[in-house]
């Protein structure tokens, strides 16, 4: 049931920068517990086209556990993709995480936070 006037959760793996230029969203909900590929995308809010040297930024951290990885994350552009991204990350744990980061293009940087969850124990 849908309530009028409330506003509804944000899909786990989706999430939209503070300033709402860009929605970010992972290729998944769930991940497991060790090293994971997280395939980013971002496209624009307003349905216009990505400018040219995007840059996307982003790490791993557990905030209910008060702590990320214990490994460096990586973030490489997609090869021939103008707007998906490679996150390579270590989840030493299950329970809920979130990506955070930032875009930015010649004109503004905003930052992002998206929810997963990860499933298992190391």
């Amino acid at each position: 049931m849908l309530l009028a006037g409330c506003a509804q959760p944000t899909p786990l793996g989706e999430g939209s920068s503070d300033q709402n230029t860009w929605q970010i969203s992972s290729d998944q909900q769930e991940y497991a517990v060790g090293w994971a590929e997280v395939r980013l995308s971002v496209e624009r809010t307003d349905g216009a086209e990505l400018a040219n040297g995007l840059i996307l930024s982003a790490d791993i951290s557990m905030p209910s556990m008060g702590h990320g990885s214990s490994e460096e994350s990586t973030v490489s552009p997609v090869a021939g993709s103008s707007d998906t991204w490679l996150l390579s990350s270590f989840f030493t744990m299950g329970g809920p995480w979130q990506i955070q980061g930032s875009v930015s293009d010649a004109s503004i940087t905003e930052s992002f936070a998206i929810d997963v969850d990860v499933a298992g124990e190391m």
